[in-house]
């Protein structure tokens, strides 16, 4: 049995839980069973009970065995000091307050039967061959609940995208354009170089980056060559020649210290998406946009965000993947509609929504506009949902569902979740 199907009897109580008495032959009225706790502390806070005629407003605590209350240290700790109720599976032994008085408990196994229990927890055992626990079920479920869902878990996510930008925001002491420069850089690095490219970012940073946005081979240099890309000698190279000797120049004027980031990695890497491809990108994005960041906040349509992002890489790169081997076609390597919308979900739209929340303000229109508009990203998590007949329609729906499936079903928070909750109480 799991607890977490207590915590769901409670929230949706219901018969025959309408109707209980305690452990010592108390009666037990439920005016309202009070908030989850998602924090610390007991389960449920602010339930307003009557009990034996006695109104209670305080906290609910759940076990499966009244002994693991103490197992779980409750008897130490004053935050259950105002717990009004106890409701256990089985009381295995008497649990009291600090001042030695019995805590009032309820034991469900006298109120609801095993079997009923043990339907319900069917719906939680996990199957391999599942992509998630509810897959058979979640189509039944009313359309307009799901998308209502979808859209508030697409806000959760973007709240936890700003966890890492307030982080950001203090390190760089509330510097916007800098927090920018460091969420760009990261996702220019795609998912196999990201963390490599975010560490670049903080060695580099965008103090010393914002003195050289003027000249671009002094860019590409100080990108370059911190990034391990100059190591490898090519001395007929003019180019490469050019690169290596600026950067020896800044390494003294700047001061910098000895490579201490890994090299990214080419391996599995179609070859425009080239980590040296991809620096001149970035490169020739702040030589062109100084102050980029007043520049986004003050665009709210997603044309001229495709515009301002529409890149491409130095002539070299235009011919080159790597230094040293021309390849045998031109190509502008400019930056594709689809690595721009990935820039303006992950990097944009999140870092201009927490700009908002800093501000006071509400989400400009045209921002909530954008991500409906982007088309939905395809990934093993957007197709599992799609085989279950949840469809992605757009950026928002697909965030929203990698957010859903990593926060909740993979974690078998399904009491927590709109849809589980549904299913398990047939609405």
């Amino acid at each position: 049995m799991r607890e977490e199907l207590l915590h769901h009897l409670w929230k949706n109580i219901s018969p025959p839980l309408l109707n209980l008495t305690t452990t010592s032959g108390e009666t037990v009225d439920i005016i309202s069973p009070g908030y989850y706790n998602e924090h610390a502390g007991p389960d449920f806070l602010e339930a307003h009970l009557v009990i034996n005629e006695q109104a209670w407003v305080g906290s609910i605590e759940i076990h499966i065995k009244s002994s693991d209350w103490n197992l779980h240290n409750h008897h130490k700790d004053h935050r259950y000091n105002n717990v009004i109720l106890h409701l256990v599976w089985n009381e295995d032994v008497e649990i009291n307050y600090l001042n030695g008085k019995s805590i009032p408990t309820v034991e469900l196994k006298n109120f609801i039967s095993l079997n009923e229990i043990l339907k319900k927890s069917t719906f939680f055992k996990s199957k391999r061959d599942h992509f998630i626990v509810c897959q058979n079920d979640i189509a039944l479920i009313e359309p307009f609940k799901i998308l209502s869902w979808l859209n508030r878990l697409y806000y959760e996510r973007l709240e936890e995208k700003c966890r890492l930008i307030n982080e950001l925001l203090l390190n760089t002491k509330y510097d916007w354009e800098a927090v920018l420069f460091i969420l760009l850089l990261r996702n220019f690095g795609l998912y196999q170089n990201k963390e490599i490219f975010y560490q670049l970012s903080k060695v580099i940073g965008y103090a010393i980056i914002s003195r050289l946005q003027d000249n671009i081979i002094k860019m590409e240099s100080a990108l370059f060559g911190y990034s391990g890309l100059l190591e490898k000698p090519f001395a007929k190279d003019f180019y490469w020649k050019s690169l290596n000797d600026e950067f020896t120049f800044l390494k003294k004027k700047f001061d910098f210290p000895e490579r201490i980031i890994q090299k990214p990695y080419f391996f599995r890497l179609r070859p425009a998406s080239f980590p040296t491809v991809r620096l001149s990108q970035f490169a020739h994005l702040y030589h062109t946009n100084p102050k980029l960041f007043s520049r986004i906040i003050s665009i709210d349509n997603k044309n001229d965000l495709y515009k301002l992002f529409s890149i491409s890489p130095g002539e070299y790169w235009k011919t080159h993947y790597v230094f040293g081997k021309k390849s045998l076609a031109k190509n502008e390597h400019k930056l594709s509609r689809r690595f721009i919308d990935s820039l303006l979900i992950n990097s944009i739209i999140p870092l201009v929504f927490c700009y908002s929340k800093w501000l006071g303000e509400p989400l400009k229109k045209g921002f909530h506009e954008i991500i409906n508009e982007i088309k939905s990203e395809e990934n093993k998590i957007t197709r599992g949902y799609r085989a279950c007949g949840i469809h992605s329609k757009s950026a928002l729906t697909s965030q929203a569902l990698i957010h859903l499936y990593n926060n909740y079903c993979a974690k078998h928070r399904c009491l927590e979740c709109v849809i589980g909750d549904s299913i398990l109480n047939g609405k």
